[in-house]
């Protein structure tokens, strides 16, 4: 089964801490945080932030299960 999990109104700074703590929020209240793999971003400074703030968190590597998508990375280059 595949869901697709949205992220919450944030109304504090979109600091990659603070999007992380989000993302492990949504994790752990659908206990899901051990199934969390890979993530898309594109590649802006505090996704890459967030993604090291969640590895610190999930207690696992992020660093290869990291995907950069194209279209975003198009978009921002355009």
């Amino acid at each position: 089964m595949i869901v697709l999990l949205a992220l919450l109104r944030m109304y504090s700074y979109h600091t990659g801490v603070s999007i992380a703590k989000q993302i492990y929020k949504i994790l752990t209240h659908f206990c899901i945080a051990n199934n969390f793999s890979h993530a898309i971003t594109n590649n802006a400074s505090e996704n890459t932030a967030c993604l090291d703030h969640l590895s610190e968190l999930l207690s696992i590597t992020l660093d290869s299960r990291c995907m950069r998508c194209m279209g975003h990375v198009i978009n921002l280059v355009a």
